[in-house]
């Protein structure tokens, strides 16, 4: 609820605001000085600022924690070991034992 006592100390507020701009020479738009006279944009920032801090810190954990798993090794695709027996199957004894009976025959 807004009374009157909070319209004039928002005024007062906005009014040592707006002195300490044209100190500094910053030319802000006048709503923006209303905003920070009476208390908006400083909490927003403060609370974006906060969630922000806890976004990065949360990220940075969840790396670090991850870090070990995405650095494994595989075992290898699941076809390997079937074709390296078909392989062998080919290249080894009975292949050559096949490949004698085809040239006597």
């Amino acid at each position: 609820m807004v009374t009157r006592f909070n319209i004039l100390s928002h005024e007062v507020g906005m009014k040592k605001i707006l002195s300490v701009f044209r100190r500094a020479g910053d030319a802000v738009n006048h709503k923006i000085y209303h905003y920070a006279a009476i208390g908006a944009v400083d909490e927003r920032v403060v609370k974006l600022g906060r969630r922000m801090a806890l976004l990065g810190v949360l990220g940075a954990a969840a790396m670090a924690v991850s870090e070990p798993s995405m650095a494994g090794t595989t075992t290898g695709l699941p076809w390997e070991s079937p074709m390296d027996t078909i392989k062998q199957s080919l290249t080894g004894p009975i292949a050559l034992a096949i490949s004698i009976i085809a040239l006597a025959a």
